[in-house]
């Protein structure tokens, strides 16, 4: 995050702020917390279910050396969201399981 950026945020979100440590971390060892709401008015909702219990999100705050945008999978029964480095990865996530 920018210095300018981080003297946007009120004294309560920059103690919640995640370090690109945590933030860029991906698979098994991530932590559905460790994300930057910051992103979320930015993000494009791609898919939900039925019920609207999840959602599919696509992230244009983060983009990948070949262009493709963070994807997000989020949940009522997640602290947070699951990141992936691109829609690719969270597709064949989704395929997988």
């Amino acid at each position: 995050m920018t210095r300018s950026a981080a003297a946007g945020l009120s004294a309560w979100d920059a103690d919640f702020r995640v370090d690109d440590e945590d933030y860029f971390v991906y698979g098994d060892a991530q932590d559905p917390v460790s994300l930057r709401p910051e992103y979320l008015p930015h993000t494009l909702k791609i898919s939900h279910t039925r019920e609207a219990t999840d959602v599919y999100l696509l992230n244009p705050c983060v983009v990948t050396a070949d262009g493709e945008w963070e994807a997000w999978y989020a949940a009522h029964w997640l602290p947070g969201a699951v990141r992936y480095r691109s829609f690719e990865d969270l597709m064949n996530n989704a395929y997988r399981s």
